[in-house]
């Protein structure tokens, strides 16, 4: 059972930190404190084995909590888990004696169970490796007494005659019966460790030399095979010249010391690489985050498709070294994916390749789904060798949108980080596609006001512009008729007055059927048109009669010139009625007092057409001739300028009828 005691003030992270531990540990025991009473309670009682602690506390703070451990609980590991401390906090919280430190973040809570798993570890070899050292510590004193009860092999070498003599104890050491020693100094290197002699060798041919005390430490070979360890001491005897003539010693066996260093060794080595490996973990855990914070800056406020499909290609394709990456979109309705971008592409580029989701079921329906999936080809790729794969789909609210790709030219299998990154990355693409998307819509949505808007416009200006011609004409009428109220004129004008009031009613018809008319335009207008066959001096006659009343009530000049013998025109003549009766109104409404306006109707054999033409005295400038048949559109500012000799004119195909 692993007891835990937490402190911290925030019930969302202890219920936060209290979930991902118990996921982790079975038979989990976690006594919470929220103030200094309880702590004092919890600590006089002692019964915990790790502790947790914020840095930020309203009634105390993250050092004091861990000093009062530490002095009570020396070897009680602490770890800090806060979201308010800073670095120079952790640095001194580490001099203070903190285990190990850890900022508070989403992601940061699923590590803390592995947090706490390493720190447990590390106290526990630290415990194991203070158990070692207190058994060597013993092992040497055991050793010291049994030197001093004379518990130890002795050796006598006679540098002269080359005898070695030793003790029972001492050939006891070496596995030797008593009495079986050889009695030389070649016999004990025999039983040297072959890898051993040439240091063996080297520390007596020193002593001897330099007349100094003899000490090595070597491996020995019994008659059983077993190998132990031995250190050999001895001192040099010198005869009355202060020559060499014996070398007395002792010799130890220190096998279990040897063992103990070793096993040291081992622990010392153990540590380190885990201190490498978790070293190199949160270095891999900062190149991530830096890299999930470029691209979450980058495709955060972009609006623009291809550049967050870009920008996430990229920096996962540098920060997670793989060989390539691309990123494709999905037609649902299709059930297509189409690579979009790709980074540092093979000798085949994938870009623009269209896939059919139903190629790879196995694959797109666990995509589909929002899993991520990994792939390592079966047969041999003979330009990569085997090839591993990451999918990975970019998911929104049970909506797939694409997927990234991740491929490297070797058998590998991707780690719990790399897939996390991954996924986050993809994420937040999914959120910026989703983005971006809205906002297009919400374009083409303005867009279509804009339009309605300027429809509305067009309508008000048609209106305005249909109407006041007829208008124009009944007002003329009615002055001619407060004139002249009786006889064969005032008929004539009553005659105005009424086809007036037909055409006013009928254009009022017209524009209300003008979004009708907007949309045949566009389409085949043949079937909206009223066919018929006109003679034209005759139907001429009672479209020009209001205008020269109006010309003569502005003292206006308004001459008809209609060749004779005009041939019957097979047309519509509702519209050329509107056709002419707009291009007399603009003649009239432009010219001056004492202008002249002619309107001239003949025959073109050449074109085989009618000609209509209307000339005035007023100038279209230049720049304003491109605009002229836009629909709607008026010139700003209209002068009357010299007399243009071409005028208006239009044509209109003659048809038999």
């Amino acid at each position: 059972m692993l007891r835990l005691l937490i402190v911290d003030d925030n019930p969302d992270d202890r219920f936060l930190m209290t979930r991902e531990l118990q996921r982790e540990f079975s038979g989990l025991e976690i006594e919470e404190v929220l103030e200094l009473k309880s702590l004092n309670q919890f600590l006089e009682r002692g019964n915990f084995d790790l502790a947790i602690t914020d840095f930020r506390l309203h009634w105390s703070n993250g050092l004091t909590v861990l000093k009062e451990i530490k002095s009570r609980y020396p070897n009680c590991p602490v770890v800090m888990f806060t979201d308010s401390g800073s670095q120079e906090i952790a640095v001194e919280a580490m001099k203070l004696g903190l285990d190990d430190y850890l900022t508070k973040s989403s992601k940061h809570y699923t590590q803390l169970p592995m947090v706490i798993r390493t720190v447990l570890e590390r106290v526990r070899h630290t415990a194991e490796q203070q158990r070692i050292e207190t058994a060597l510590q013993h092992s040497e004193e055991r050793l010291r007494l049994a030197l001093n009860a004379a518990q130890m092999g002795i050796w006598d070498w006679d540098l002269q005659t080359n005898q070695m003599t030793w003790t029972e104890s001492n050939e006891k050491l070496f596995g030797l019966s008593p009495g079986t020693f050889a009695g030389t100094y070649e016999a004990f290197l025999e039983l040297v460790h072959p890898e051993d002699q040439g240091a063996v060798r080297q520390a007596t041919d020193r002593s001897l030399e330099t007349k100094t005390s003899y000490s090595v430490e070597n491996r020995i070979i019994r008659p059983d095979h077993s190998i132990r360890w031995v250190m050999g001491n001895g001192e040099i005897v010198l005869d009355a010249a202060g020559q060499p003539l014996r070398l007395v010693g002792t010799t130890m066996d220190i096998t279990e010391r040897k063992k103990a260093e070793l096993g040291l060794q081992r622990l010392t080595a153990t540590l380190e690489q885990q201190v490498r490996e978790r070293t190199a973990r949160l270095e891999q855990a900062l190149d991530f985050e830096a890299t999930l914070r470029r691209i979450t800056d980058k495709v955060r406020d972009s609006l623009d498709e291809s550049q967050i499909l870009q920008t996430a290609v990229q920096e996962l394709g540098i920060g997670l070294g793989v060989n390539s990456c691309n990123a494709a979109l999905y037609d649902l309705s299709e059930g297509t994916s189409t690579i979009l971008y790709e980074y540092n592409p093979s000798l085949f580029p994938m870009k623009g390749h269209v896939s059919h989701l139903t190629d790879l079921p196995e694959v797109y329906q666990r995509l589909l789904r929002g899993e991520t999936v990994q792939i390592c080809n079966v047969t041999v790729n003979p330009f990569r060798g085997r090839v591993a794969m990451l999918a990975c789909p970019m998911f929104l609210e049970q909506e797939v949108l694409g997927d990234l790709w991740l491929i490297i030219d070797k058998e590998y299998s991707f780690k719990e980080q790399e897939l996390r990154l991954v996924q986050q990355v993809a994420n937040h693409c999914a959120i910026a596609l989703r983005q971006a998307r809205l906002y297009q819509a919400a374009q083409t949505q303005v867009k279509e006001l804009e339009k309605l808007n300027h429809l509305k416009d067009d309508f008000l200006s048609t209106v305005s512009h249909e109407l006041r011609t007829p208008v124009a004409n009944m007002k003329m009428a009615i002055r001619m008729l407060k004139l002249v109220p009786t006889g064969d004129r005032a008929q004539r004008y009553w005659d105005i007055l009424e086809s007036e009031c037909d055409r006013e009613a009928t254009l009022v018809s017209d524009l209300l059927d003008l979004q009708q008319l907007e949309t045949s335009l566009h389409t085949d207008t043949s079937t909206d048109l009223s066919l018929a066959s006109v003679h034209l001096q005759e139907w001429l006659l009672p479209i020009l009669t209001p205008f020269k009343g109006r010309a003569q009530e502005h003292q206006q000049s308004f001459e008809v010139e209609i060749s004779p013998n005009l041939p019957s025109l097979f047309t519509d003549p509702k519209r050329l009625e509107r056709i002419l009766a707009e291009l007399l109104n603009n003649a009239c409404k432009y010219t001056s007092g004492q202008g002249s306006i002619t309107f001239n109707v003949h025959d073109n054999a050449v074109l085989r057409s009618i000609q209509f033409t209307v000339r005035n005295q007023a100038e279209i400038p230049v720049e304003e001739l491109p605009h002229i048949f836009k629909k709607f559109y008026r010139i700003p500012t209209c002068r009357s300028l010299e007399a243009r000799r071409d005028g208006v004119r239009f044509s209109t195909c003659q048809k038999a009828g």
